[in-house]
């Protein structure tokens, strides 16, 4: 995603960029604020526009930059702008902005996907524990943060596609840990998926095929590690990794992926495993 390299005075900072945004000395600007009495309130605009990033100046008529002359005063967004010798902004990653959270306590925005509780669905975009669709800019509360949190949807939430497979009852599930594969099928439509997330998966057939295969958090952790997950790693790795396998199933095509686990609460924890009986399971080590 796009990230701008801030310079100021001998201080170096880089910040994920939303679809438009503001550089200046203006407290309400957070990441791209520069506590400087050289720099305007509102120093610089800079927005993603037909697939391209842009700039163009609010205030500041010392401003130097480079880039191609578009409309309305914008420029193409390329090489280093500056103001005065000390201040500067660069683009560093030309990539199409996406979606953010914003941690005012940290003063960092961070990719919306690097929070454990994020799902995806045909529904939309959510939160684990949140009802309401992340349509909009909007705060939170998010468990694995411990406070709240500001959101920034910069993207259309979901995009229409056609469905390879839904997920029901009648499905096979086939996790191969070697090659870190899943197979998934009905009877007929299939798919098949490779990443990190089929050792977690693997860990929650081989519980389904010992016994109930209920796991609260700790004990998925503790398996996922014994099949060659990252010891490093901390516990809300699991939530994270449920997530977003159930997130990339969907961008390959798979409906109601929700349904592949299911869970209940207990006391204060929450129990998790595969919906699917035993004779639709099959892992191969």
């Amino acid at each position: 995603m796009g990230r701008l390299l801030i310079q100021h005075n001998a201080n170096s900072t880089i910040t994920h960029l939303q679809n438009s945004m503001i550089v200046g000395r203006d407290r309400s600007l957070k990441t791209t604020r520069i506590n400087d009495t050289r720099v305007p309130s509102f120093w610089l605009e800079i927005r993603y526009i037909n697939h391209e990033w842009c700039w163009r100046v609010l205030n500041g008529e010392h401003t130097r930059g480079m880039g191609k002359m578009l409309k309305n005063g914008w420029r193409k967004l390329s090489g280093v702008i500056r103001l005065g010798q000390h201040i500067s902004v660069e683009l560093i990653d030309a990539r199409p902005p996406q979606n953010l959270y914003y941690d005012a306590i940290l003063n960092e925005a961070h990719p919306l996907e690097d929070l454990p509780e994020l799902q995806i669905n045909e529904c939309g975009l959510f939160l684990e524990g949140h009802d309401e669709a992340l349509l909009d800019d909007m705060t939170v509360f998010v468990e694995s943060l411990n406070r709240t949190v500001d959101i920034c949807i910069n993207q259309p939430v979901i995009s229409t596609q056609d469905s390879i497979l839904s997920f029901n009852p009648h499905c096979f599930l086939s996790c191969n840990l070697s090659m870190l594969t899943i197979h998934l099928s009905d009877a007929s439509q299939e798919i098949l998926y490779q990443g990190e997330g089929a050792r977690l998966l693997y860990a929650y057939m081989l519980a389904k095929l010992d016994g109930e295969g209920w796991m609260n958090s700790m004990d998925a952790f503790e398996q996922w590690k014994e099949l060659g997950g990252n010891p490093d790693s901390e516990v809300t790795r699991i939530k994270w990794e449920r997530n977003k396998l159930c997130n990339r199933l969907f961008e390959q095509g798979v409906m109601n992926v929700s349904n592949i686990f299911e869970k209940k609460r207990v006391g204060r924890q929450w129990l998790h495993r595969i919906s699917l009986p035993r004779t639709q399971l099959e892992i191969k080590s």
